[in-house]
């Protein structure tokens, strides 16, 4: 595990644990249904890093790859649905978007999207097929309509519902620069930072306009941003700080699989992590 496979299991548990607590929030509401999809749909597709740096059969990380890539395919899909509901647009578009996140997802499964995997380069990365680079428009450019839509909504608009739409936008830029950087990664095995640490940013700014529906000044959607990287940095560093110096200990311990130990550390303390945040 490096610090990209790292960050790929915090922001896939982060995605996860919002995914479920916006969703039990409100079972029956459209709007925390699509959140807890579009959510857990970004879970697993940044869980990619992670799951690649556990697998260690070149076979098996092509195939994980793949059905991960297969359940990535309908995340445009799933935003727009979103961005639909928050915006009370009914649109026949979406029928299209589910087809071709279909086609996408059927061809991950297959060397066409997806022929290969790079690990420890030492980011973790797909190999891109003769589709790849077609799937990659499909993902932008929904997107960018998805925060075209919701501009031209917010000029419409004042007072809490324009703050909302804002902080929403704000999400969806976030989210989808961590793509972006996945993608750039696919064709040069470069990543400057890890990707997920965008990804990880996104359910949060996108739960308080769930939950909060009278949403907060922007000012105060960086604030909390603020303090979620504080928060992490603390919490998250304590078993950082704890592999240092306990390293050859746990190795004299556990031998091979001395990795256990703090690895569960750090599942514990990325799950109590959102709790703190919260409180």
């Amino acid at each position: 595990m490096n610090i990209y496979s790292f960050c790929s299991l915090i922001a896939a548990l982060i995605c996860f644990f919002f995914s479920f607590f916006v969703f039990l929030k409100g079972t029956k509401k459209p709007l925390n249904q699509a959140y807890s999809l579009t959510t857990f749909l970004a879970g697993i597709w940044t869980s990619l890093p992670f799951v690649l740096s556990i697998t260690k059969d070149e076979n098996l990380s092509i195939i994980s790859a793949r059905i991960i890539y297969f359940f990535a395919s309908f995340l445009p899909t799933s935003g727009f649905y979103l961005m639909n509901i928050l915006l009370d647009k009914k649109t026949k578009k979406i029928k299209f978007l589910i087809f071709l996140s279909l086609c996408f997802g059927f061809l991950s499964l297959t060397p066409l999207n997806i022929k290969g995997v790079t690990k420890f380069a030492p980011c973790f990365s797909v190999k891109p097929g003769v589709f790849y680079s077609f799937f990659v428009i499909f993902f932008v450019s929904v997107f960018l309509e998805i925060m075209f839509e919701i501009l031209k909504a917010t000029k419409k608009l004042h007072g809490f519902r324009r703050n909302q739409l804002i902080y929403t936008n704000l999400a969806y830029l976030t989210g989808g620069a961590g793509a972006v950087l996945h993608f750039i990664s696919a064709y040069t095995s470069l990543e400057p930072i890890p990707h997920d640490i965008f990804v990880a940013v996104f359910p949060f700014i996108l739960t308080y306009a769930i939950l909060k529906h009278r949403l907060m000044d922007i000012r105060l959607a960086i604030t909390y941003t603020t303090i979620f990287i504080i928060t992490y940095i603390f919490v998250l560093g304590i078993p950082f700080l704890f592999l240092t110096i306990a390293k050859s200990w746990l190795i004299k311990i556990y031998g091979l699989n001395w990795w256990v130990i703090p690895l569960s550390l750090f599942v514990l303390l990325a799950i109590i992590g959102p709790f703190v945040y919260i409180y």
